[in-house]
């Protein structure tokens, strides 16, 4: 289980498979910045995880419960963990690698 649109590339990763090194790539080839439309997910994905591991990336064992709206696994819309934040205990977590 891990973020599935990170900002940067974290300290332990050796691939940059993020939006940082994507808009730079695209910069650095030749397109200008004012041409990037950049999108941001409002989203999150869940996992039923493999132990108490809770640290990214942690192991997991098949995806989540559905959000109570969204209905799907594996998947919870913005409005839905903001609920489970403030109705559910559900607890915010910082990535300092991320900076989010």
């Amino acid at each position: 289980a891990d973020h599935h649109a990170p900002l940067r590339k974290r300290s332990f990763e050796t691939i940059d498979y993020n939006v940082e090194s994507s808009v730079h790539h695209w910069i650095t080839n030749g397109l200008s910045a004012s041409k990037i439309n950049l999108g941001m997910p409002l989203y999150g994905r869940s996992w039923k995880l493999a132990s108490a591991v809770t640290t990214p990336p942690a192991p997991a064992v098949g995806v989540g419960a559905p959000g109570p709206f969204t209905k799907e696994e594996g998947y919870v819309s913005y409005f839905e963990i903001c609920q489970a934040v403030q109705n559910e205990g559900w607890q915010v977590v910082q990535d300092p690698d991320q900076f989010i």
